[in-house]
């Protein structure tokens, strides 16, 4: 192989090498500062539920989406602009798990904040994560095609 080609695809690779790393750790960082902002969330209006200790009944209530208001003794919680949980539940007796879980809810991905109750019982507040699971699509496809663009332009340059 002459001297040219090799250096060619040497600099295509160092180049491509480069840019996977680079566009990894944007990948990660977005997607932690996306999900940290949506745990955020959860914390807070946990936080509220416990300030207010409501009386809660078991069962899932739907927020958004056609929802059309808590179902009899179960409370209202008071929405803030974006940041208000789709899902709230009241889990009766012992839980032993607490903290942060991604699942499914009604075919929809969504991550949920399961926190133990004083009284007992634990309070489940769950957002979707569809929309960050949009961004972190698009985000994707642009950074495959920055990783191509890098390694194609490189290896262009390399050759000349």
């Amino acid at each position: 192989m002459p001297l040219r080609r090799r250096m060619a695809v040497a600099t295509a690779l160092a180049v491509g090498v480069a840019v996977l790393l680079a566009a990894g750790i944007a990948y990660a960082v977005v997607r932690g500062e996306l999900r940290g902002q949506i745990d955020e969330q959860l914390r807070e209006q946990a936080a509220l539920v416990h300030r207010a200790e409501f009386r809660l009944r078991p069962g899932f209530a739907r927020r958004f989406r056609g929802f059309e208001g808590p179902p009899a003794g179960f409370p209202a919680l008071p929405a803030r602009s974006g940041g208000s949980a789709d899902y709230i539940q009241f889990i009766p007796g012992d839980v032993d798990r607490a903290g942060f879980e991604d699942t499914e809810l009604d075919s929809e991905h969504v991550r949920i904040l399961t926190v133990p109750l004083e009284r007992g019982g634990a309070l489940q507040l769950a957002r979707s994560l569809e929309s960050t699971d949009d961004v972190l699509a698009r985000l994707r496809w642009v950074l495959l095609a920055l990783i191509l663009g890098g390694v194609a332009l490189a290896a262009a340059l390399g050759r000349l």
